[in-house]
């Protein structure tokens, strides 16, 4: 089985610019991993690779959209040529996982 690491980690920030403000607050934060993907494809195209986090193992009441428990993780253009096409993309490279 697959895993990401996860942390809680406590974040205070202060101006440099001589001011009174102070900001503390906990984010969530993980050491970095990469995407494997490997598409098979019957035509040369092109499109959006979407990669969504899911919880695993839930029920999820009648009617209720997965979306509503859906993180996406990534999204980037790929090109795929007839027959197997094999994505790694690392975790840093994505738009919506905080660099830290």
């Amino acid at each position: 089985m697959d895993t990401t690491t996860t942390r809680l980690q406590s974040i205070d920030l202060q101006a440099t610019d001589g001011s009174s403000v102070n900001i503390a607050y906990d984010r969530l934060n993980h050491i970095g991993f990469s995407y494997h993907v490997n598409i098979q494809s019957r035509v040369e195209t092109q499109g959006i690779m979407r990669i969504f986090l899911i919880p695993a193992g839930i029920r999820l009441p009648a009617h209720t959209d997965v979306t509503q428990v859906a993180v996406e993780m990534d999204r980037f253009l790929i090109f795929l040529n007839p027959g197997s096409n094999y994505f790694t993309r690392r975790s840093t490279s994505s738009p919506f996982v905080t660099k830290s």
